[in-house]
């Protein structure tokens, strides 16, 4: 089974606006997760007990999760602004930071 998870920005209007090119290619990695485990739930939980489908969500749902923060830090780094130059309180040049 495939399934697909589109992600939106949906405004207090209700209106949904897609995502800008970049976020929407650091979320490829943790929708793709997602959408994977949303398919073993529909499919492949279906053969295992309890336990197995437990030991399967702590895995790939840690999994999930990590994808996830590392994204979060990616778009931090995305949206944050560098600076060119940056001169110390002592009057001294440095490259970028």
């Amino acid at each position: 089974m495939a399934v697909a998870v589109t992600v939106e920005r949906v405004g207090e209007d209700g209106g949904r606006v897609p995502l800008d090119p970049e976020t929407a290619a650091l979320l490829a990695g943790p929708i793709e997760r997602c959408s994977s485990l949303i398919g073993w739930a529909v499919d492949g939980a279906a053969a295992l007990d309890h336990g197995d489908r437990e030991k399967t969500l702590e895995t790939d749902g840690r999994e999930l999760l990590r994808t996830l923060l590392e994204t979060t830090f990616a778009l931090d780094a995305a949206r944050e602004q560098r600076v060119s130059h940056l001169v110390s309180a002592a009057g001294i040049r440095h490259g970028g930071v």
